[in-house]
């Protein structure tokens, strides 16, 4: 056990990336980027998160994104690139195709 769990008396890691919605501290810092990132969605835009190590990032987009039905919204997470256009690009590409390929395989209304 670490030893601030203990510290704390916690069952589980307050820092997991697999904390359910539910678990998730609601603060003011994650209520301003749910704002943000619900109006890049409203003008069409696109929504960029950055951040320390550890500051919740992750955390952040994936609460923000919840409202979002994976039917209408592609979600794609870009760490730590380089900056180069043709990577960014290939890496749009490379998860709308993984993100497609996904959907097909679970879709129960393919005749396939």
């Amino acid at each position: 056990m670490n030893t601030y769990r203990a510290f704390f008396g916690l069952q589980q890691d307050p820092f997991a990336n697999d904390l359910s919605l539910k678990q998730i501290m609601k603060t003011p810092e994650l209520s301003a980027v749910k704002n943000r990132f619900n109006y890049a969605l409203s003008i069409g835009g696109v929504a960029v998160v950055t951040g320390d190590i550890g500051s919740g990032k992750s955390t952040a987009v994936r609460y923000a994104q919840c409202q979002l039905h994976p039917s209408e919204y592609i979600s794609l997470h870009v760490i730590a690139t380089s900056g180069a256009i043709m990577e960014l690009s290939n890496i749009i590409r490379l998860g709308h195709t993984q993100n497609h390929q996904l959907q097909g395989a679970h879709d129960v209304n393919d005749p396939k």
